[in-house]
């Protein structure tokens, strides 16, 4: 009878042996294959699904704009040369989407306080100088391409803006803001990269294919009266901001 129950317990101990083997061996196995044979492993479409598609924030920086030069037509002037560099800030807001991990698209919505610097000498030592701002809701729809495995991104689309208030600074030269064109059409691009979860820097450069600046213009000379026609002053503006992610 002692030897049947010896029997016995040496036959259990040994299945147990066998089993807690074959946990081990397949524990052994590559990790994936383990959880493929039990069905809870994610494939490359779940994996991806698990990041957020949709993202927002908001941004704010420094801008460094100057306006293209002015032709003129039915007079003998030679066109304007572009202004000198003035400084402003932008704010606002943003939505990014991302398709897949290398398309996205993000659309922002900003304020942006832009202009150029005028210095004109008709005398010596007379100068006549003046600093145009203007201040613009810009509407950018970009997007955005994400090549590497590290966090930099590439963007490019078309900006819409329009300029809800004009103001100048200066003397000697002659400002009627009326002559202005509030609506702008500009193109822009840029870089974006993430220095955490939630901080991104971005650079951006935006090219205004549209004249802020496009009227007639009549006066009297001697007697005779001409009329000349201006065009011109571009937005070109340079952008460096920084941007939370919630």
């Amino acid at each position: 009878m002692k030897r049947i129950w010896f029997l016995l317990i040496f036959c259990c101990l040994m299945s147990t042996s066998f089993v807690m083997g074959e946990d081990i061996v397949i524990n052994g196995c590559d990790t994936k294959k383990e959880i493929e044979l039990s069905g809870d492993f994610p494939s490359n479409n779940d994996r991806r699904s698990l990041k957020k598609p949709i993202k927002y924030g908001v941004k704010l920086g420094g801008n460094v704009s100057y306006f293209s030069g002015t032709k003129v037509v039915g007079d003998d002037r030679k066109p304007s040369g572009p202004s000198s560099l003035t400084c402003g800030v932008h704010a606002g807001g943003f939505l990014n989407y991302s398709f897949s991990d290398l398309f996205g698209v993000q659309i922002e919505a900003l304020y942006s306080m832009q202009g150029g610097r005028y210095k004109y000498t008709k005398i010596v030592d007379l100068e006549y100088k003046g600093t145009l701002r203007s201040h613009y809701i810009n509407l950018p729809l970009l997007l955005e391409v994400k090549p590497f495995k590290f966090p930099l991104s590439f963007l490019a689309g078309p900006q819409v803006g329009y300029c809800v208030n004009r103001s100048f600074y200066g003397y000697g030269i002659y400002f009627d803001k009326e002559r202005y064109k509030n609506f702008d059409f500009a193109v822009a691009w840029g870089l974006q990269y993430a220095l955490t979860k939630n901080l991104t820097i971005g650079f951006r450069h935006n090219i205004g294919l549209t004249p802020s600046c496009d009227f007639n213009f009549t006066d009297t000379f001697e007697g005779k009266s001409y009329t000349v026609h201006y065009k011109g002053e571009h937005n070109k503006v340079l952008h460096l901001s920084l941007g939370w992610v919630f």
